[in-house]
């Protein structure tokens, strides 16, 4: 068997952030410093957060939900009023 060398890669990917408006820019700058990140590493954080697959038990999914359903008042909505809003939605 031959093991081949794995290629080296002489630089890392790019990326250009164009203008942020302070809107944005502040609160994103106001979280990196919280988490003792840079305003790099923070964008780096946020992408591997938001593009990471993250696995999640069925038991946190259901307790989720549990909790929400515990949050809504179900006596305010009753059968007719929830078929009309599902008819209405799917229009």
């Amino acid at each position: 068997m031959v093991f081949l060398p794995q290629p080296v890669r002489l630089s890392t990917p790019a990326i250009t952030a164009k203008p942020i408006p302070d809107a944005l820019y502040k609160p994103f700058k106001a979280s990196a410093q919280a988490g003792h990140r840079g305003i790099n590493r923070e964008r780096i954080h946020r992408l591997e957060a938001s593009l990471t697959p993250q696995n999640v038990s069925a038991r946190s999914v259901i307790a989720s939900a549990r909790l929400l359903r515990d949050r809504v008042d179900a006596g305010r909505l009753d059968p007719i009023d929830f078929q009309r809003a599902k008819r209405e939605g799917r229009g």
